[in-house]
């Protein structure tokens, strides 16, 4: 919000506060740039003018108006912030009887002013952290003489070995209401010191929080259990945690940035996705192959979809899912499903003869099936 617009939401509202008096604000040149007399916006006030000059409060007599050029009878008093004068509140009434008035608007006035410039330093700050997420993340481009110019404005010294991180939250709301929740987990993190302002570099992209996280290893199990913990403790809804590998060199950070976004995509479920970790690196390597294979993969479930309806094969789905997911294990398979041992092996069989891979080795037969699960998830 401009200076000027801040000024004059504040005449207006403490305007009202006291009776409905005249209240202007003036610049230190005695414009006045707020007034509840609109017209008298962009005019010279001379009262102002010689608060500006002594530096001390000024009190306008109904009888020396005529000395005070664009003045009425009032009380005018200088606003300071750090020492410095920035403005004049002037109000309209007998001197005397509006003086403690007076004093109390050039107070509230210089609050008012001081919030607006440390709001509008964080709105600056945060923006020039966002611009600097997206050139690191290679979002837009860039050079690395932009990127050392923002990162010295930002007094952030980052630090290798760095890990790209990417939160998402299943919040089922609009993008405002996302965007409001980012914002307090950031806060929270920043709390709890598992982001640090002086080194790491966040922001939102895409509804999701963004964090290039510096001075990191390869194991870092504490770290991401205090995070785990921390999401867990601020999220009411489920969140997907994702870490990308470790990042040498500012060209690896894209790299590290579209493993967490690859990896994100592969589940809807509450969990922590760690790609130095060998199964979430089977995930994300399938989910490569899946974006990449994705008119195959589509022929493939066609053929499913054809030969089964859409019940029959949410249940067989579900059992070669379940099988998998027990390393092949037809016993705890079917406890799990509490079906019969032979009814899962059935319900393979029928998912392996669709797709004609009943002659397949076991690899084959897991590698096409768990391409099909994704599909079908998707």
């Amino acid at each position: 919000m401009r200076f000027e617009e801040m000024a004059q939401e504040l005449v207006e509202a403490t305007s009202r506060l006291v009776g409905g008096r005249i209240i202007n604000i003036m610049n230190t040149k005695g414009v006045i740039i707020s007034s509840t007399e609109r017209d008298r916006i962009g005019t010279i006030h001379a009262g102002a003018c010689e608060v500006i000059r002594s530096g001390r409060a000024v009190a306008i007599e109904k009888n020396a108006i005529n000395q005070y050029p664009g003045a009425r009878e009032g009380y005018n008093m200088p606003v300071y912030s750090g020492g410095n004068l920035i403005a004049v509140v002037g109000i309209f009434g007998n001197p005397d009887e509006v003086r403690e008035t007076a004093n109390l608007l050039a107070v509230y006035t210089a609050k008012c002013i001081e919030l607006n410039a440390v709001a509008l330093q964080q709105q600056v700050t945060s923006e020039m952290r966002t611009r600097y997420l997206h050139l690191l993340l290679a979002l837009s481009p860039s050079d690395d003489e932009m990127l050392a110019s923002l990162g010295s404005a930002l007094c952030i010294q980052q630090k290798f070995p760095i890990r790209v991180m990417l939160i998402r939250i299943n919040t089922g709301q609009d993008a405002l209401h996302e965007q409001q929740k980012m914002n307090r987990l950031a806060e929270s993190l920043l709390y709890h010191q598992l982001i640090n302002s002086q080194c790491d570099v966040w922001g939102t992209v895409n509804n999701r929080l963004v964090i290039v996280k510096s001075g990191m290893t390869k194991s870092e199990d504490k770290y991401t259990a205090r995070m785990n913990q921390c999401l867990e403790d601020c999220m009411k809804e489920a969140f997907h945690l994702c870490i990308g590998g470790l990042c040498f060199n500012s060209k690896d950070i894209k790299r590290s940035y579209e493993e967490t976004s690859a990896l994100c995509s592969c589940t809807k479920e509450s969990m922590v996705s760690d790609i130095t970790k060998t199964d979430c690196k089977f995930r994300y390597l399938m989910q490569n192959t899946y974006a990449r294979e994705k008119h195959d993969i589509d022929e493939m479930y066609e053929t499913l979809k054809a030969k089964f309806s859409g019940s029959e094969l949410n249940s067989l789905m579900e059992t070669a899912a379940c099988y998998y997911q027990k390393k092949c294990s037809v016993n705890l398979a079917a406890d799990e499903l509490h079906i019969h041992k032979n009814t899962l092996q059935y319900r393979l069989h029928k998912l392996w003869d669709a797709l004609d891979l009943n002659d397949s080795d076991p690899f084959m037969k897991e590698y096409f099936m768990r391409l099909c699960f994704m599909r079908h998830e998707g």
